[in-house]
């Protein structure tokens, strides 16, 4: 391709756009087909011990375009296969898991695309041919943005995941508002704070937020996980 004179590649044009997005929508289906998309696992650390408790699978795809999460799911997104690829992430996740020897007592943390999750629920969330070991522990993320616009259908699911086995995470709980209302009809098993909660100055918002998780958490056992912290105080 000719370059401009300072070396960038002119965007494609005409029938070049429509050729470069059927390669692009071959291109990511045979990277679901491939079974290229592969986990990485980010330890969860128990705050009192240190001790590694769980690990959270972040998916990733093969080198080059598609590796970020964002360009992966970006891709798939504009070819229709987001349930696909949704699928064949929780898929590596739980074979990743297996192969590096993640099972109990530690937890694997695997995600679910909230748009996947408003187009078919249940049928997404399992992959029939991949047999989940008993001794691996799987808790699935809801965000309350799939929550918030299918709550009946998307509570169906959560009892059908329970009857699975696998435990529930309410993930960005105090980003908005309806996260807290929806805890106690999701009834989740931990509850996953919002980044902010960790990293901006302590206010009358957050401590608001706080004490709603804290008497959740009393009353249930719930357990509750804070993202951003990335080293002991000192």
């Amino acid at each position: 391709m000719l370059s401009d004179s300072r070396g960038r590649c002119p965007a494609p044009m005409g029938d070049d756009v429509a050729q470069f997005g059927e390669q692009r929508t071959t291109d990511i289906r045979a990277v679901i087909a491939d079974r290229a998309v592969r986990s990485v696992f980010q330890p969860i650390v128990e705050l009192d011990s240190g001790r590694v408790v769980a690990y959270e699978a972040l998916a990733r795809g093969p080198e080059g375009p598609f590796e970020a999460p964002d360009a992966l799911f970006a891709a798939a997104r504009d070819a229709g296969c987001l349930t696909e690829l949704d699928q064949a992430c929780r898929a590596a996740a739980l074979r990743g898991a297996v192969a590096q020897g993640l099972l109990a007592p530690s937890t694997v943390f695997v995600n679910v695309e909230p748009e996947v999750l408003d187009d078919a629920p249940v049928a997404a969330l399992f992959d029939p041919e991949l047999p989940v070991p008993g001794d691996l522990r799987v808790v699935l993320e809801i965000t309350e943005r799939a929550l918030a616009a299918r709550p009946a259908e998307l509570l169906r699911t959560v009892e059908r995941v329970r009857e699975f086995g696998w435990a529930i995470a309410l993930d960005d709980v105090g980003a908005e508002s309806l996260s807290l209302a929806f805890m106690p009809l999701l009834r989740p098993d931990v509850v996953k704070l919002d980044l902010r909660l960790v990293q901006e100055r302590p206010g009358p918002a957050i401590a608001e937020i706080m004490n709603a998780v804290n008497a959740y958490a009393e009353s249930t056992g719930a357990l509750v996980l804070a993202e951003g912290i990335e080293k002991a105080r000192t």
